[in-house]
């Protein structure tokens, strides 16, 4: 990990705002990870935080409030036109970013929390693939009772088509708290395959390998328990992929000899 310091502009009428903070950044396992400190603060309708995900030297995503009768309301919209961002659904279970259930857009949506529990999901579209990134924010009110938008961490992985999950950073884990693991999975080195167990009810399999590409699918399980056949698949690290029958997705990561 680096600390480095950096500064974000602000316009502010005829005049430039720099707001300073500290960004811990790290670049482990082809996932950068991104996380303020403080955490980046948007507090006036004038201003606009516009943010460069994959550290391309373009910019990817905007935020912005807007006044109306009601306070101030953060808005999120694409400035890439490879760009897209989705919300998660309150009742939505899964962490999933290649989940079919998250509406891709580009246009301008007002950030809703108790839609989207601090979670937006980010999707770029480059040759032809996707490459995945989240961000968390949220909305707290200062002491003058006006609303304030707040960018507290956010990720991207260089992975083309690589699953992650929201709060992911690294290819062998979750950053983000409170996460209870339901899901195992065992090597058998002799018998050429992988048995991966769970609390609940398994509704899919997948074994990823590095490169995110998937190797071996196993649909419509339907039970606690299923088996990976890894014959004929080269040595070394993957990733398996198990979504349950309530939509959370969890992954492991496993070593073939």
């Amino acid at each position: 990990m680096k600390t480095i310091k950096i500064y974000l502009i602000f316009f502010f009428g005829a005049m430039f705002i720099k707001q300073s903070f500290t960004q811990n950044i790290t670049n482990e396992n082809a996932i950068f990870y991104y996380d303020f400190v403080p955490d980046s603060q948007l507090v006036s309708p004038v201003d606009t935080l516009k943010i460069d995900i994959n550290q391309d030297r373009v910019l990817d995503i905007a935020f912005y409030l807007v006044q109306t009768s009601g306070g101030d309301y953060c808005y999120v919209r694409s400035i890439n036109k490879n760009c897209e961002f989705s919300f998660f659904p309150s009742e939505y279970c899964s962490d999933s970013l290649t989940c079919d259930s998250l509406k891709w857009r580009i246009a301008d949506l007002p950030w809703i929390e108790y839609y989207s529990g601090n979670k937006l999901a980010l999707r770029f579209t480059i040759n032809n693939n996707f490459y995945y990134g989240w961000l968390k924010g949220y909305q707290l009110y200062d002491s003058n009772n006006s609303k304030a938008f707040y960018i507290d961490k956010y990720a991207f992985c260089t992975i083309p088509d690589y699953p992650l999950l929201w709060g992911q950073t690294t290819l062998t884990g979750i950053e983000e708290p409170g996460l209870v693991k339901t899901v195992r999975a065992f090597v058998n080195q002799p018998e050429k395959q992988i048995t991966v167990e769970a609390d609940k009810k398994i509704k899919q399999v997948k074994l990823v390998n590095m490169n995110g590409a998937t190797v071996t699918t196993i649909k419509k399980v339907n039970t606690t328990s299923a088996t990976l056949n890894t014959a004929g698949l080269p040595g070394g690290a993957y990733l398996v992929q198990v979504t349950l029958n309530n939509g959370n997705v969890q992954t492991v990561k496993v070593l073939l000899e």
